[in-house]
């Protein structure tokens, strides 16, 4: 997502990403990229599925771009705060949602290093599973290199800075929390999470620090409305290399990544979640994941033509 940006990936959504990150300054024709990125949505399967896809023309997704823009653009950037969204996603729910609350119950998936696996299956029609990348919120301004960075500067053309360099403050961050916390909002039931066996001493399975541990985690905590989590430890296609976290029932000494029992403890430590059932589903048995997938999209990259996929 994000121009000249050092991330460290944790979604939605969709997304998930640490509070240290830099953002660049503005992607040139990023309305452009916005309201094509918006057309496409309405193309896509699974939009078909979830959304009136008649809403998505040119000239609707062009209002939607306005409405975007309207509460950012031309302002300081150290202003910009995750609720300068808030407008906006208002009116995203209005015009895209309305009624279809029901929609997400026993689907709503985050996910941490496993954006690929995440989005391919949120992507089939059909699939349990729905992740931010199959909501417009999370769609329209996802691509590799894409930034906004809004300016107060008189010497501004359009409200917006272009060039090298880096955006002051971290517009961009803001933008991936309130559609972070949207997503989960709308989280009824059971919810998925899924992290990767192959995570590292930098970047641990589970992290308090990440989007879903300092924004998506206590929002499901505040609404009240799911009933179960179950979190999956995924392996990559086709990655030999030693597993590193574990599920918190099966963490040993030897474990390099015991990151997953401090997920259990804060879950355990939330006044509603620690009430409700919750799983970890270890690689093992989570490979049913990948084959589900490769099932459903033979073409996913990663999937064999014949025999057990993923493996």
């Amino acid at each position: 997502m994000k121009q000249e940006v050092f991330l460290a990936i944790v979604v939605i959504a969709i997304g998930q990403i640490s509070a240290t990150w830099q953002q660049g300054l503005t992607t040139e024709k990023i309305d452009e990229f916005f309201v094509d990125r918006c057309v496409k949505f309405g193309t896509l399967p699974r939009t078909k599925e979830i959304f009136d896809v008649k809403k998505f023309t040119k000239s609707q997704c062009q209002t939607l771009w306005n409405q975007f823009a309207e509460n950012i653009k031309g302002r300081d950037p150290c202003k910009v705060t995750k609720a300068s969204y808030g407008d906006w996603l208002k009116a995203v729910d209005k015009l895209y949602l309305d009624q279809k609350w029901g929609y997400f119950k026993n689907k709503a998936t985050f996910w941490s290093q496993t954006k690929d696996l995440a989005d391919g299956m949120s992507a089939i029609p059909g699939s349990n599973y729905l992740t931010l990348a199959s909501m417009v919120t999370g769609y329209v301004l996802d691509g590799n290199g894409v930034a906004w960075c809004p300016t107060d500067s008189s010497n501004s053309k359009d409200g917006w800075e272009y060039g090298t360099g880096h955006c002051k403050c971290n517009v961009v961050k803001h933008f991936w929390d309130a559609v972070s916390e949207d997503m989960a909002e709308k989280a009824r039931g059971k919810v998925y999470v899924l992290f990767t066996t192959q995570s590292s001493k930098e970047k641990p399975a589970y992290r308090a620090d990440s989007v879903f541990g300092e924004t998506e985690l206590p929002k499901l905590e505040a609404i009240k409305k799911i009933t179960e989590i179950s979190v999956m430890l995924l392996k990559p296609f086709n990655d030999e290399r030693k597993v590193q976290a574990e599920c918190w029932d099966s963490i040993q000494p030897s474990t390099p990544d015991k990151s997953l029992a401090d997920m259990k403890r804060t879950l355990d430590s939330l006044p509603y979640i620690k009430d409700i059932k919750k799983e970890c589903i270890g690689y093992s048995k989570s490979d049913a994941f990948k084959d589900e997938l490769c099932k459903l999209n033979p073409k996913f990259d990663g999937c064999k033509k014949e025999g057990p996929v993923g493996k």
